[in-house]
């Protein structure tokens, strides 16, 4: 009789995590891709397999059935990536993987999110002791919970470095200058309600660089909350030209077509999302 098979736990540290996560998403893709262009084949649809590799992490990104943009939005390591250097106007655009923007796991905001250490030390009477957490979100959403660490801290003097560490990276945040400067300005005043403020933030920013889904995905959400749904629907499909493969903003762009009843739009949409691995179906994610 063939002993229990007895599970086997792997150990890794932090840096090894990183380039872990980066080669299973690399063979995640290629068998996705693979299986996909088997699908087609069969079918007799070989040649419509459109793919592209991703310049940050090197996965297949699968493109087909979708338009050929600027952008191209990666799954795998959550990057959204300038990959031609002309517009349809005759701009030039340097290829640019912007690798520390995605959107915030709290507020949907495409931003500059972070990994924030909250440090918790405390004496109680004969007890003395710490807790430390890790929270991934942008420094909007972040401010709230490091001030209020920060604040708990102060009684006791070995908390207040760290906590006031982590409080100045939310209220100082670092920002590509030439690319997105004003957009955690601009984040914040949506966060503040001052919705005009913030689509005027954004605006400034397209203005300096007229390719990217990113902002235009905000404008969207910021319209979005204004209930100025047809403006919404417009700054969303202008998400989808310069990134045709970002599916948040293809989910957003369906939603905003049932609601105005647009039926035809909406079948074109979801059409053009059921011929690829995008990952689950797209229609559970409309409401």
């Amino acid at each position: 009789m063939n002993e229990e098979a007895k599970p086997v736990w792997l150990t890794i540290k932090t840096s090894g995590a990183l380039h872990l996560n980066a080669a299973l998403g690399r063979l995640r893709s290629a068998v996705w891709a693979e299986e996909h262009l088997k699908r087609l084949e069969e079918r007799g649809l070989g040649d419509l397999f459109h793919h592209v590799t991703c310049p940050n992490c090197q996965s297949i990104i699968d493109l087909t059935g979708k338009p050929e943009t600027p952008q191209v939005s990666c799954q795998f390591c959550n990057t959204i990536s300038t990959i031609t250097t002309h517009s349809d106007n005759g701009d030039e655009f340097e290829p640019q993987v912007d690798r520390n923007y995605c959107l915030c796991d709290k507020c949907g905001k495409y931003s500059n999110p972070k990994e924030l250490g909250l440090f918790n030390f405390y004496f109680l009477v004969v007890v003395i002791g710490y807790r430390y957490r890790k929270i991934w979100m942008c420094p909007c959403c972040a401010r709230e919970d490091a001030l209020f660490n920060f604040l708990a801290n102060l009684p006791f003097l070995l908390g207040i470095p760290p906590s006031l560490r982590e409080l100045c990276r939310c209220y100082f945040p670092h920002e590509d200058i030439k690319l997105f400067k004003g957009l955690d300005r601009a984040n914040r005043r949506a966060w503040k309600g001052d919705l005009d403020g913030a689509i005027a933030g954004y605006q400034k920013i397209l203005f300096r660089r007229p390719i990217s889904a990113g902002i235009r995905y905000n404008i969207g959400l910021a319209l979005r909350t204004q209930e100025r749904i047809a403006d919404a629907v417009q700054m969303y499909e202008s998400v989808l030209e310069d990134c045709s493969n970002f599916r948040p903003a293809a989910v957003a762009l369906m939603t905003c077509y049932h609601e105005l009843n647009e039926s035809k739009k909406l079948a074109a949409l979801k059409a053009q999302w059921s011929g690829g691995d995008d990952g689950p179906a797209i229609d559970s994610e409309v409401n």
